[in-house]
């Protein structure tokens, strides 16, 4: 791993995260989620460096909600309702200044 895909990993890692914000974290794989959500809200960046939209990132919490639920009405009622908070109050998160 090269010097500077360590740097990124370590500020990436160090990124404050609080987990679901205003929503129930369901399980420790969905905070894993979340938390994955807000290092790209406050970064606008993947976890290797490569530039992420808004539209993507929750694109992606999505996905990961999905993968780690336990349960149908968790993968498609609960996950597609986070899913559409983020989409609806996002916005005023997701800062144009990176």
């Amino acid at each position: 791993m090269t010097t500077k895909r360590r740097t990124w990993r370590a500020l990436w890692r160090a990124v404050r995260t609080d987990g679901c914000t205003a929503a129930p974290d369901w399980t420790s794989a969905w905070t894993r989620c979340c938390n994955r959500h807000d290092r790209h809200y406050t970064t606008h960046r993947t976890p290797s460096g490569a530039p992420i939209t808004r539209a993507e990132a929750d694109r992606a919490l999505l996905r990961c909600l999905r993968a780690t639920a336990s349960d149908p009405i968790a993968r498609w009622i609960i996950a597609t309702s986070y899913y559409a908070l983020v989409r609806l109050a996002g916005a005023a998160r997701w800062t144009t200044n990176h």
